[in-house]
């Protein structure tokens, strides 16, 4: 399976929900996301008055990604959805570390997937079945 190192940066002592972001991906799908502390993948907590929740941005040369970011704006998922939603958030944004989509709204996969802007963040915080092939599948290819 992969292996994605990733490093902690600017989270205000807030590691615990990456790492255990992080975590529901491994214990599910059998990645292996490491924090490493020279990583050039990076994990930020943003606390502005942005409308997106998180982004993944990719640095890709020759199609391939060489290191990437995923910002979390803290604030708005905190007060709209608590500490689940900050979990699905950050679960998802490394979903797209394993080159899944997103799901927009009127697809029908709702909470069938963490990938899924249909999901309730409050309920759906761990990769679902459907995330789970997908990625195998992905890696089967």
């Amino acid at each position: 399976m992969y292996r994605i190192p990733y490093k902690v940066v600017d989270t205000g002592g807030f590691d615990w929900y990456v790492d255990k972001a992080a975590d529901s991906w491994e214990y599910t799908v059998g990645t292996n996301f490491s924090k490493i502390s020279n990583s050039s993948n990076k994990v930020r907590i943003v606390s502005d008055n942005y409308t997106w929740l998180g982004l993944y941005s990719p640095q890709i040369s020759n199609g391939k990604v060489l290191a990437f970011r995923i910002d979390i704006n803290w604030d708005r998922i905190s007060r709209s959805y608590g500490w689940q939603g900050i979990l699905s958030v950050i679960t998802h944004e490394f979903g797209h570390a394993l080159f899944l989509g997103d799901y927009e709204v009127g697809e029908g996969w709702g909470n069938k997937s963490i990938m899924s802007h249909e999901r309730d963040r409050t309920k759906i915080y761990t990769p679902q079945t459907h995330d789970i092939n997908e990625v195998h599948s992905y890696m089967n290819r």
